[in-house]
């Protein structure tokens, strides 16, 4: 039991610091010219020293499967669309955004459901803040913590929607257990394609 508490701990440490790494990255590319011109994001963005990589939006599906001898016929495919951060060279994942459409009701009135998880070691009580590029942060707090991560359910607008689908990143600010401040990055390239497929 110690041995699993002491490799919890290590890969929790890991993520800690490479939320502050991100931090510092953002923190510099903001001053740097050379985030203005416009670029192509490759299938994979890598972060700094190698350390987070990101694959872009990408779709996943899943439908219940059905039961002849009970007579219970397979589920309605249900599909959404995600970007995840993970660690690189590591199973470990940092972070993840999940935006689906609860009924086909939603899809047309634009209204989506998003899930975020974000790392353990986030400081519950101050909360979370999520803002598109320059725009009005939102502010929301983990509806729960698992093993696999800190998870928060949100309801996008149409008006969200249409920014993300405008902007090429969102950020998630937060204060780490041990009381600093981290800010992580996550890349909306693609973001608007992989929605229009989903609708």
């Amino acid at each position: 039991m110690q041995g699993f508490q002491k490799r919890y701990l290590e890969a929790l440490l890991v993520v800690v610091l490479a939320v502050v790494a991100v931090s510092t990255f953002a923190s510099a590319a903001k001053k740097s010219p050379e985030t203005r011109t416009p670029v192509t994001a490759p299938a994979s963005t890598t972060a700094p020293a190698n350390t987070l990589v990101s694959r872009g939006w990408l779709q996943r599906c899943v439908q219940p499967q059905g039961n002849e001898k009970s007579g219970l016929k397979p589920g309605k495919k249900s599909c959404a669309i995600f970007e995840r951060i993970d660690m690189q060279g590591s199973p470990l994942r940092l972070a993840e955004f999940v935006v689906g459409f609860r009924e086909d009701k939603d899809r047309g009135s634009g209204v989506a459901l998003g899930k975020i998880i974000l790392p353990l070691g986030i400081l519950l009580d101050s909360g979370i803040s999520m803002k598109i590029e320059d725009g009005k942060p939102f502010a929301f707090r983990p509806s729960f913590c698992t093993s696999e991560g800190c998870i928060t359910f949100v309801n996008l607008d149409r008006e969200t929607l249409d920014s993300m689908k405008r902007a090429k990143q969102l950020s998630f600010d937060f204060k780490t257990v041990d009381g600093r401040d981290a800010n992580l990055v996550m890349s909306l390239i693609g973001f608007e394609k992989a929605l229009k497929e989903l609708e």
